[in-house]
């Protein structure tokens, strides 16, 4: 597989902001970057508990809730004209 310069810039850095998709793909980063601290907490926490749940759900809540929001501004395959 080869990977172009754009697709580099893709996965290291920034996209073209004229790019459709620009903020989109902001936003994922944003959920992503949440994720990766909830799967760090995760990882530190030794022995599950109710403390340790409730940590790991205010931490996965708040990137839920963002891309339940992304998700519901998407059009669905019932919204496309047949």
């Amino acid at each position: 597989m080869n990977i172009e310069k754009d697709d580099l810039d893709l996965l290291n850095g920034s996209p073209d902001p004229a790019w459709d998709y620009y903020v989109l793909w902001h936003r994922i980063q944003q959920i992503k970057a949440q994720l990766d601290r909830a799967l760090i907490w995760i990882s530190q926490v030794e022995n599950q508990n109710t403390a340790t749940d409730k940590e790991t759900a205010v931490l996965l809540r708040k990137p839920w809730d963002r891309l339940d929001e992304i998700l519901n501004g998407l059009p669905d395959d019932d919204d496309e004209p047949a």
